[in-house]
Protein backbone atom coordinates (compact mmCIF):
# COMPACT_ATOMS: atom_id res chain seq x y z
CA UNK A 1 0.00 0.00 0.00
CA UNK A 2 2.88 2.46 -0.79
CA UNK A 3 2.08 5.74 -2.15
CA UNK A 4 3.67 6.50 -5.68
CA UNK A 5 5.31 9.63 -4.13
CA UNK A 6 5.50 11.37 -0.71
CA UNK A 7 2.77 14.10 -0.90
CA UNK A 8 3.75 17.88 -0.16
CA UNK A 9 1.93 19.55 2.97
CA UNK A 10 -1.69 19.98 2.43
CA UNK A 11 -1.35 22.99 5.28
CA UNK A 12 1.31 24.09 7.52
CA UNK A 13 0.62 24.20 11.46
CA UNK A 14 2.68 24.38 14.38
CA UNK A 15 4.03 21.22 15.72
CA UNK A 16 3.09 19.69 12.53
CA UNK A 17 4.76 16.02 11.25
CA UNK A 18 4.42 16.02 7.61
CA UNK A 19 8.36 16.70 7.62
CA UNK A 20 9.39 13.73 10.32
CA UNK A 21 6.20 11.50 9.63
CA UNK A 22 8.90 9.05 8.32
CA UNK A 23 10.57 7.92 11.75
CA UNK A 24 7.15 7.37 13.40
CA UNK A 25 5.90 3.09 13.15
CA UNK A 26 4.47 3.10 9.71
CA UNK A 27 0.68 1.91 9.98
CA UNK A 28 -0.14 -1.02 10.53
CA UNK A 29 -3.47 -0.94 9.52
CA UNK A 30 -6.00 -0.19 6.24
CA UNK A 31 -7.27 2.74 8.99
CA UNK A 32 -5.73 5.35 10.04
CA UNK A 33 -7.49 8.10 12.60
CA UNK A 34 -5.83 11.14 14.25
CA UNK A 35 -8.65 12.48 16.56
CA UNK A 36 -6.26 15.96 16.73
CA UNK A 37 -6.29 16.57 12.61
CA UNK A 38 -4.25 19.39 12.39
CA UNK A 39 -2.31 19.15 9.37
CA UNK A 40 -2.24 15.63 9.71
CA UNK A 41 0.85 15.11 8.40
CA UNK A 42 1.34 11.52 9.41
CA UNK A 43 -2.04 11.19 6.96
CA UNK A 44 -0.36 13.49 4.17
CA UNK A 45 2.56 10.37 4.10
CA UNK A 46 0.60 7.55 4.32
CA UNK A 47 -2.57 9.41 2.10
CA UNK A 48 -3.72 5.76 0.76
CA UNK A 49 -5.19 4.39 3.40
CA UNK A 50 -8.90 5.02 4.66
CA UNK A 51 -7.77 8.09 6.51
CA UNK A 52 -10.73 9.71 9.48
CA UNK A 53 -9.78 13.19 10.79
CA UNK A 54 -11.23 14.99 14.04
CA UNK A 55 -10.94 18.11 15.40
CA UNK A 56 -12.57 20.39 17.66
CA UNK A 57 -11.39 24.02 15.81
CA UNK A 58 -13.49 24.73 12.78
CA UNK A 59 -11.48 26.18 10.76
CA UNK A 60 -9.18 23.07 10.64
CA UNK A 61 -12.04 20.70 9.97
CA UNK A 62 -13.41 23.38 7.49
CA UNK A 63 -9.96 23.49 5.73
CA UNK A 64 -9.67 19.69 5.63
CA UNK A 65 -13.30 19.78 4.31
CA UNK A 66 -12.84 21.95 1.56
CA UNK A 67 -9.41 20.17 0.19
CA UNK A 68 -11.00 16.47 0.71
CA UNK A 69 -13.60 17.92 -1.63
CA UNK A 70 -11.91 20.59 -4.11
CA UNK A 71 -11.14 19.41 -7.68
CA UNK A 72 -7.89 20.37 -9.14
CA UNK A 73 -9.30 23.44 -10.87
CA UNK A 74 -10.88 24.40 -7.50
CA UNK A 75 -7.15 24.52 -6.30
CA UNK A 76 -5.82 26.10 -9.23
CA UNK A 77 -8.21 29.07 -9.12
CA UNK A 78 -7.13 30.02 -5.83
CA UNK A 79 -5.47 33.30 -5.92
CA UNK A 80 -2.01 34.35 -4.71
CA UNK A 81 -1.13 37.08 -1.99
CA UNK A 82 0.56 40.08 -2.41
CA UNK A 83 2.65 40.47 1.21
CA UNK A 84 -0.04 43.45 2.48
CA UNK A 85 -2.80 41.44 0.80
CA UNK A 86 -5.60 39.87 3.42
CA UNK A 87 -7.46 36.39 2.94
CA UNK A 88 -10.24 38.13 4.31
CA UNK A 89 -10.65 40.23 1.60
CA UNK A 90 -10.75 37.52 -1.03
CA UNK A 91 -14.18 36.58 -2.43
CA UNK A 92 -13.80 33.06 -1.62
CA UNK A 93 -15.94 30.46 0.17
CA UNK A 94 -15.57 30.63 3.67
CA UNK A 95 -13.39 27.05 3.69
CA UNK A 96 -11.01 28.19 0.94
CA UNK A 97 -10.08 31.38 2.96
CA UNK A 98 -9.20 28.60 5.89
CA UNK A 99 -7.33 26.76 3.87
CA UNK A 100 -5.24 29.99 2.42
CA UNK A 101 -5.14 30.88 5.88
CA UNK A 102 -2.79 27.92 7.17
CA UNK A 103 -0.72 28.36 3.60
CA UNK A 104 0.40 31.77 3.79
CA UNK A 105 1.55 31.62 7.58
CA UNK A 106 2.87 28.95 10.05
CA UNK A 107 1.29 28.97 13.21
CA UNK A 108 -0.87 27.55 16.10
CA UNK A 109 -3.84 29.00 14.38
CA UNK A 110 -5.16 30.66 10.73
CA UNK A 111 -3.50 34.19 10.03
CA UNK A 112 -4.85 36.95 7.60
CA UNK A 113 -1.82 38.07 5.73
CA UNK A 114 1.51 36.41 4.20
CA UNK A 115 4.49 36.11 5.26
CA UNK A 116 7.92 36.77 3.93
CA UNK A 117 9.12 33.21 3.62
CA UNK A 118 6.35 32.59 0.54
CA UNK A 119 5.05 29.35 1.57
CA UNK A 120 1.61 30.18 -0.78
CA UNK A 121 2.80 30.35 -4.14
CA UNK A 122 2.25 29.32 -7.90
CA UNK A 123 4.55 25.97 -7.20
CA UNK A 124 3.32 25.26 -4.40
CA UNK A 125 -0.46 25.79 -5.50
CA UNK A 126 0.34 23.47 -8.84
CA UNK A 127 1.51 20.94 -6.47
CA UNK A 128 -1.22 20.84 -4.49
CA UNK A 129 -3.81 20.96 -7.30
CA UNK A 130 -1.68 18.24 -8.85
CA UNK A 131 -2.15 15.81 -5.44
CA UNK A 132 -5.84 16.88 -3.66
CA UNK A 133 -7.53 14.23 -5.60
CA UNK A 134 -5.42 11.61 -3.45
CA UNK A 135 -7.37 12.33 -0.39
CA UNK A 136 -11.10 12.60 -1.89
CA UNK A 137 -11.19 9.11 -0.28
CA UNK A 138 -10.45 11.40 3.46
CA UNK A 139 -13.16 11.91 6.17
CA UNK A 140 -13.32 14.40 8.79
CA UNK A 141 -15.48 15.56 11.54
CA UNK A 142 -15.78 18.54 13.81
CA UNK A 143 -15.97 16.71 16.87
CA UNK A 144 -13.40 16.09 20.30
CA UNK A 145 -10.90 13.03 20.70
CA UNK A 146 -13.65 10.88 22.67
CA UNK A 147 -16.07 10.81 19.69
CA UNK A 148 -13.08 9.72 17.23
CA UNK A 149 -13.07 5.54 18.41
CA UNK A 150 -13.14 4.26 14.89
CA UNK A 151 -12.33 0.68 16.68
CA UNK A 152 -9.33 -1.27 15.72
CA UNK A 153 -6.76 1.30 13.55
CA UNK A 154 -4.12 2.85 13.29
CA UNK A 155 -3.91 5.88 15.90
CA UNK A 156 -1.82 8.67 15.28
CA UNK A 157 -2.57 11.11 18.27
CA UNK A 158 -1.02 14.35 18.31
CA UNK A 159 -2.69 16.84 20.82
CA UNK A 160 -1.92 20.00 21.98
CA UNK A 161 1.35 19.62 23.82
CA UNK A 162 1.17 19.56 27.93
CA UNK A 163 3.66 22.26 27.87
CA UNK A 164 2.16 24.67 25.25
CA UNK A 165 0.08 26.96 25.37
CA UNK A 166 0.00 28.87 22.02
CA UNK A 167 -2.47 26.79 20.94
CA UNK A 168 -6.40 28.03 19.69
CA UNK A 169 -7.86 25.14 21.04
CA UNK A 170 -6.54 22.90 24.36
CA UNK A 171 -6.73 20.05 26.12
CA UNK A 172 -8.62 20.29 29.36
CA UNK A 173 -7.85 17.07 31.06
CA UNK A 174 -4.64 15.06 30.05
CA UNK A 175 -5.54 12.34 32.47
CA UNK A 176 -8.71 12.00 30.66
CA UNK A 177 -7.03 11.88 27.54
CA UNK A 178 -4.71 9.53 28.67
CA UNK A 179 -7.37 6.79 29.50
CA UNK A 180 -8.97 7.29 26.13
CA UNK A 181 -5.78 6.42 24.50
CA UNK A 182 -5.45 3.38 26.75
CA UNK A 183 -8.54 2.03 25.67
CA UNK A 184 -8.25 2.33 22.05
CA UNK A 185 -7.54 -1.06 20.35
CA UNK A 186 -5.27 -1.52 17.59
CA UNK A 187 -2.09 0.55 16.60
CA UNK A 188 -1.47 3.47 19.35
CA UNK A 189 0.99 6.41 18.61
CA UNK A 190 1.23 9.38 20.69
CA UNK A 191 3.17 12.27 20.48
CA UNK A 192 4.18 14.84 23.27
CA UNK A 193 6.84 17.16 23.94
CA UNK A 194 9.38 17.93 27.07
CA UNK A 195 7.49 18.17 30.18
CA UNK A 196 4.44 15.40 29.39
CA UNK A 197 3.42 13.22 32.16
CA UNK A 198 0.13 12.10 30.85
CA UNK A 199 1.21 8.51 29.45
CA UNK A 200 5.23 7.01 30.00
CA UNK A 201 6.53 8.71 26.98
CA UNK A 202 10.26 8.55 25.88
CA UNK A 203 12.31 10.43 23.42
CA UNK A 204 12.14 9.40 19.53
CA UNK A 205 13.99 12.23 17.39
CA UNK A 206 14.92 15.79 17.42
CA UNK A 207 13.26 18.24 15.50
CA UNK A 208 12.91 22.18 14.66
CA UNK A 209 9.47 23.84 15.66
CA UNK A 210 7.82 25.82 13.16
CA UNK A 211 7.20 28.22 15.31
CA UNK A 212 10.88 29.18 15.80
CA UNK A 213 12.65 27.28 12.73
CA UNK A 214 15.92 29.46 13.64
CA UNK A 215 15.74 27.89 17.50
CA UNK A 216 17.60 24.89 18.58
CA UNK A 217 16.18 21.31 17.92
CA UNK A 218 13.61 20.26 20.50
CA UNK A 219 13.32 16.65 21.31
CA UNK A 220 9.44 14.93 20.46
CA UNK A 221 8.44 12.24 22.62
CA UNK A 222 5.92 9.12 21.79
CA UNK A 223 4.25 6.78 23.61
CA UNK A 224 3.45 3.72 21.55
CA UNK A 225 1.52 0.61 21.89
CA UNK A 226 0.19 -2.26 18.93
CA UNK A 227 -1.81 -5.32 20.27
Amino acid sequence: MRSPFKLAAFLKYAGGKWATSHRYPKPLSRTIVEPFAGSAGYSVTHSNRRVVLSDTDERIVGAWDWLIKARASDVAALPLLAQDERVSDLSLPQEAKWFLSYRVNIAAGPRNTATRWRMWNARVRRRIALQVHRIDHWRVYHRGYADADEGPATYFVDPPYQEKSFYREGVADYAALGAWVRSLSGQIIVCEGPGASWLPFRKLLDAKTHVNASAAKVPELIWYRCQ
